[in-house]
């Protein structure tokens, strides 16, 4: 086999159930998928995102929110199962209707424009993520999507969209290490984006559901993207999305206390065995394990 035949190696999505969603643990962990509220998008170049001390991230393009989080999460659920070429990634076709229909959007003109508006900011988004994975430095860099188009085909009534996931972006939901699977049914019934935000970082964190998630509550507010810089405010938007988390039975029960955000998973979890597990894990993350190697490989 020739070393072009290896370089074009074709590679798979995994193909998990219907009832989950395939996610990036770096992109949970971070503000990359912001909670940006109605303001106006900001434009980045090479800005780097607040993240987990585990990696680090930059990004250039459009501001990102949970919308365009959606539509990539929805992208790469139609694609699993798919291999993908190193060079083409992965081609995707069907109907904006399709798409919506999948997102559970409304048919309407206002939201085929939404749609189309996502998928123009992750075509033109760029992400570069550092790591340092089995001692060694990792770099990625590629952008959300490749390409998207529309096109009349003969004989179908509805244009065709064409998207194709960029075989790096690909390689970032299908790297076991790397992936986070989603319960679409508890993410469905969440409509504030810091409810969608708060729920794949909890889950990114590997909770146990049989104890507390606990977070220090600066660190969540740094982590959502939020542009308000008022403590009273952030607070008030974490806990608007744990009450909305709480009354869809997504989470059990939550209290936010002497600056820390507890969360349970299930009910009737002692609450006061909470914090030691909590500041241990809190302190592994900001002593950075690799994190001095990260710093080093992306100066």
């Amino acid at each position: 086999m020739s070393s072009k035949q290896l370089v074009h190696r074709p590679q798979q999505l995994p193909l998990i159930p219907e009832e989950r969603r395939a996610y990036n643990r770096d992109f949970a962990k971070s503000a990359l998928f912001c909670v940006g509220g109605k303001t106006e998008r900001t434009r980045f170049e090479d800005k780097p995102i607040a993240s987990w001390p585990d990696a680090r991230i930059e990004y250039t393009g459009w501001e990102l929110r949970d919308d365009d989080q959606d539509v990539l999460i929805a992208l790469v659920h139609r694609a699993r199962g798919m291999k993908w070429d190193a060079r083409e990634g992965i081609k995707l076709e069907f109907t904006g209707f399709d798409l919506l229909r999948d997102l559970e959007w409304p048919s309407t003109k206002d939201y085929y424009k939404k749609l189309r508006e996502c998928l123009d900011r992750l075509q033109g988004g760029t992400v570069t993520i550092w790591r340092v994975e089995n001692g060694r430095p990792v770099r990625h860099k590629g952008q959300l999507l490749r390409k998207f188009s529309e096109r009349i085909a003969e004989g179908v009534r509805y244009p065709l969209w064409q998207v194709y996931i960029e075989s790096e972006t690909a390689e970032l939901f299908a790297t076991e290490e790397r992936r986070l699977e989603l319960e679409w049914g508890e993410r469905k019934v969440l409509s504030k984006p810091i409810s969608k935000w708060l729920h794949s970082f909890i889950r990114s964190m590997n909770t146990n559901p049989d104890e507390w998630f606990v977070m220090q509550e600066t660190m969540l507010f740094e982590l959502c993207g939020s542009k308000s810089r008022e403590t009273r405010t952030l607070r008030a938007l974490v806990k608007s999305g744990l009450i909305e988390m709480a009354s869809k039975s997504v989470i059990a029960e939550w209290k936010i206390f002497e600056g820390f955000v507890y969360v349970a998973l299930k009910p009737g979890l002692d609450i006061n065995r909470a914090t030691a597990a909590a500041n241990q894990r809190i302190q592994i993350a900001l002593t950075g394990a690799g994190e001095s190697d990260i710093e080093e490989i992306a100066a």
